[in-house]
């Protein structure tokens, strides 16, 4: 019995967390991890924080979910509603986003901070500093932005079961 309300209870958070965002930087990498995201939704669900989800606590999650896609409140979620409900969720995505990249808050972006403090990738990419940036620099230069890359997301990876779940989820 312990075993079918466990399996039922994954498979409720999971159902909880199929709508939720995967918010990506420009490199692709995303803010949160899959674990991170659900264990945000599992602590906003967890209503009296006692660590479990009760049937009651989904419910209400559900509720609360339908209710805010259903606009007109006349019960029932037309496809104009999930999509306005889509886009007003990107448009969040994007503000906070675009929040996080201004860092002198003046509502514009500087070059440095578009590319988000990513450096001079020219002139990382030109190894013989002449000035040029041929093929097989540039090449070599995403090559190993790719291999940096796949580190970070390793190394992140092996400490996820130590981190903090304090990433933000819409």
């Amino acid at each position: 019995m312990k075993r079918i309300s466990t399996l039922l209870a994954g498979a409720a958070l999971l159902g909880l967390t199929t709508a939720l965002p995967a918010s990506a930087d420009d490199d692709g990498e995303h803010s949160c991890s899959p674990r991170e995201r659900m264990q945000q939704r599992f602590t906003e669900v967890d209503i009296n924080k006692d660590g479990k989800i009760s049937a009651e606590e989904r419910d209400a999650a559900k509720q609360k979910r339908f209710d805010e896609i259903d606009t007109n409140h006349n019960g029932k979620v037309t496809a104009k509603e999930m999509e306005a409900h889509h886009q007003a969720k990107e448009a969040e995505r994007r503000k906070a986003r675009f929040d996080e990249m201004d860092k002198d808050g003046n509502g514009t972006l500087s070059v440095d901070e578009l590319e988000g403090g990513k450096g001079d990738r020219f002139a990382g990419a030109d190894a013989d500093k002449d000035g040029y940036v041929t093929k097989e620099e540039m090449k070599k230069a995403h090559h190993d932005r790719q291999g940096d890359r796949h580190e970070r997301w390793r190394d992140h990876r092996k400490g996820d079961h130590e981190r903090d779940f304090d990433c933000k989820v819409d």
